[in-house]
């Protein structure tokens, strides 16, 4: 079965991960999101896999979730797919999921739209993370043109007139400063 409920999936990542997919898409790759929001019983599922009801029961686990032949698949019970901040992408091959690929290329496109990869952990494992923004005099101008779409995106919601103020003197700073249209 799989669990792509892109409705479930929080607004900001739902949206990168929509222009990520169309522009790899673009570029030839077949590949879909294959696992995006997770409820907790389907995250217990997956960590069930692999273990043990010992070692389910030192993670308050409900045994029943046991499953110590199937392969490992998570190595945590707090997931981004949980708060509907995740997906995992995988490649179609003869019409039927495939994981073993070459993913490098997918993760210089993903990069793009500064999400994280848990490449080696989890390769298929993409998320929307701002811990991957590292400051710093290289991308300073990358990270102001975020801002500046974040800011756009909820400029209008704001219900003081003088934090929109502020806003705007932002905005027009970060434009200014990095030459950005």
């Amino acid at each position: 079965m799989i669990y792509n409920w892109f409705d479930k999936l929080q607004k900001n990542f739902r949206e990168k991960l929509e222009l990520f997919l169309s522009e790899a898409k673009s570029k030839w790759f077949d590949i879909y999101a294959f696992e995006t929001y997770r409820n907790q019983d389907r995250q217990y599922e997956l960590y069930g896999y692999w273990r043990t009801v010992a070692e389910l029961k030192t993670a308050w686990v409900p045994k029943s979730y046991a499953q110590p032949t199937k392969n490992k698949v998570t190595r945590t019970l707090k997931s981004n797919h949980l708060t509907g901040n995740a997906a995992d992408i995988v490649f179609r091959v003869n019409w039927q999921p495939s994981w073993n690929w070459d993913y490098d290329s997918l993760i210089q496109i993903w990069k793009k739209f500064w999400l994280n990869n848990l490449k080696p952990k989890e390769t298929c494992h993409f998320e929307d993370d701002w811990t991957v923004l590292k400051l710093n005099s290289n991308n300073m101008k990358d990270i102001a043109e975020i801002l500046l779409v974040n800011l756009s995106k909820s400029y209008d919601k704001l219900p003081d007139t003088e934090v929109q103020a502020e806003i705007h003197k932002l905005a027009e700073l970060l434009r200014s400063k990095y030459e950005i249209k």
